[in-house]
């Protein structure tokens, strides 16, 4: 399993550029170090993320695509206003180019309020390029991998209709996880989220063989 740190998150490189970082310098990141494994990987990939991650499949040719509370190439303005709404002082600071709040009654419904604050501490400042390109609606071109989405119902984030409707544009149903927030991988009941992962990518078909009909 290789874990990609993208330009300017973490320790990576890019910091003082985060700024005028655009989402196709993220696919690049993304892009480069899959000629390591030992073939197409399955790639896997949460919120902002997982719309690299849905660009990225429509460059090179994955095993399998996994899209965790994704957010939506078709816009996410119903999103915003949907953030605007519950958080109006968050919204504006997103518009005028600062990072979206990721505050623990945001990110997790189910964790203890320790747990939940150690683990928004982590998360850094994202760059407000990306943020507003979320806004605006793309098209891709064919993903020809199985895909699987999962989502919340409690997301504070990303609404359940836009997680339908990338479930939708792929041909699939999305996966729920009710009682669990925004940040599947590390909210109480992400042993579940994990072992529905594995079960999809363990039934995949090996590389270089036709799917089953």
């Amino acid at each position: 399993a290789y874990a990609v740190s993208l330009r300017g998150h973490g320790g990576s490189a890019g910091a003082r550029h985060l700024g005028r970082t655009p989402a196709r310098d993220c696919v690049q990141d993304v892009l480069q170090p899959m000629s390591k494994p030992p073939g197409p990987p399955v790639l896997v990939d949460k919120s902002n993320g997982a719309l690299v991650a849905q660009l990225v499949a429509e460059r090179y040719p994955l095993r399998g695509l996994v899209l965790l509370t994704p957010a939506p190439l078709h816009s996410a303005v119903g999103d915003l206003l949907a953030i605007a709404k519950d958080r109006p002082a968050d919204a504006l600071g997103t518009v005028v180019g600062r990072t979206l709040s990721m505050e623990p009654d945001i990110l997790f419904e189910g964790l203890d309020p320790q747990t939940a604050r150690r683990y928004s501490d982590r998360t850094g400042p994202e760059s407000p390029l990306v943020q507003w390109e979320l806004l605006l609606p793309r098209t891709r071109g064919p993903v020809r991998c199985p895909v699987l989405v999962v989502g919340t119902p409690d997301d504070r984030l990303v609404r359940p209709a836009d997680v339908e409707r990338t479930a939708a544009d792929y041909g699939v149903e999305p996966v729920w996880f009710p009682g669990m927030g925004h940040d599947v991988m590390l909210d109480r009941g992400w042993e579940q989220v994990l072992a529905t992962v594995l079960d999809f990518a363990g039934d995949l078909p090996a590389w270089g063989t036709a799917p089953p009909r």
